[in-house]
């Protein structure tokens, strides 16, 4: 999950995905283009050594803050459990960036808060060297976070025995995990490892396998990733040029046997991050900012930030399968 600063504004990812999944609602039911420009947001960093939450309206009603970050570190991804009125989130003070203080560079933490009061329930910090980012809401309240720079991935119950325990899911397959996502079967995650491709992740065994990329996939670069039966969308900013792309695989779900364009070297894409599926519509961070960074997070020299934009893109419905492989 990446974030845009400039001396007064920061733009963070899980916050804009957050307001997608908010003004969701009244978008169904209309007609929608593919890439479909929604909103161009901006939120204000609200003080030099803390950052807020924001409740984004649907309506012309003014942008509210929710609750502080307990840490003057980044908020990089954000998930809403309504069911159980809760909002977990990360924070991470990433190696090498100016976004944190450099004495918590490599410290990053899983967040929970309550939805209706904002409290923070908890704050469970994760191993020096760390940078929890990407997250996965399972249907049982528990949440699965991604390492992105220590290649491991953690679940985090959410009514645990131990409240501080993390739990290693992995076994050190993964350089660079990014946002997983569910199987149908509720037993599997796929997940993008942004050098290595898409893998499988069986929960029960804990056993990883990786889907193939036939000679004519790209399958590295990813950083979104959504499962909608039996297809994927991917968030590819990892590959030249940027794009978003739906793969359909076949019915046991191990192998990939098309892709499809959603948004490709437009004007209107840039640097894609991250979206939510809602229905058949799809909801994507666009132009993020990322790319005018440089090493540090620093804006580069003679680069000129410009408003994200959330873009909404209708996709078709899940297809039959034959469970045969593309021809070569």
């Amino acid at each position: 999950m990446r974030g845009l600063r400039d001396g007064r504004f920061v733009v963070w990812q899980a916050m804009v995905v957050a307001a997608a999944l908010m003004m969701a609602a009244p978008a169904r039911g209309r007609r929608v283009a593919p890439a479909d420009p929604v909103e161009r947001l901006t939120f204000t960093y609200k003080g030099v050594q803390r950052a807020y939450f924001c409740l984004i309206p649907s309506g012309p009603a003014a942008i509210t803050d929710f609750a502080p970050a307990p840490d003057p570190w980044p908020i990089v991804a954000i998930k809403i459990d309504r069911t159980r009125s809760r909002v977990w989130a990360t924070e991470s003070a990433m190696q090498g960036l100016s976004f944190s203080p450099k004495s918590d560079w490599g410290r990053t933490a899983v967040l929970c808060y309550d939805l209706r009061t904002g409290k923070l329930l908890r704050r469970v910090e994760g191993p020096h060297g760390s940078a929890f980012g990407d997250m996965l809401l399972l249907p049982n309240g528990d949440v699965i976070v991604s390492d992105g720079d220590g290649g491991g991935l953690y679940r985090l119950a959410s009514n645990p025995a131990s409240p501080d325990h993390l739990d290693r899911i992995d076994h050190g397959e993964f350089i660079s995990p990014q946002t997983p996502a569910l199987a149908p079967d509720g037993h599997r995650l796929f997940v993008p490892d942004y050098e290595r491709g898409l893998a499988i992740l069986d929960l029960t065994t804990q056993k990883v396998s990786w889907l193939a990329p036939q000679g004519r996939f790209a399958l590295n670069g990813i950083d979104g990733l959504y499962c909608n039966r039996n297809q994927l969308i991917a968030v590819q900013n990892g590959t030249s040029p940027e794009r978003v792309i739906l793969f359909t695989l076949d019915a046991p779900l191990a192998t990939i046997v098309s892709e499809k364009i959603i948004e490709r070297a437009t004007p209107t894409l840039g640097d894609p991050t991250h979206g939510v599926l809602i229905g058949r519509d799809f909801y994507y961070i666009a132009n993020s900012g990322w790319d005018i960074l440089d090493a540090h997070g620093n804006i580069n020299s003679g680069a000129k930030p410009s408003q994200p934009r959330i873009m909404r893109a209708t996709v078709p419905g899940p297809q039959p399968s034959t469970g045969s492989s593309p021809r070569q």
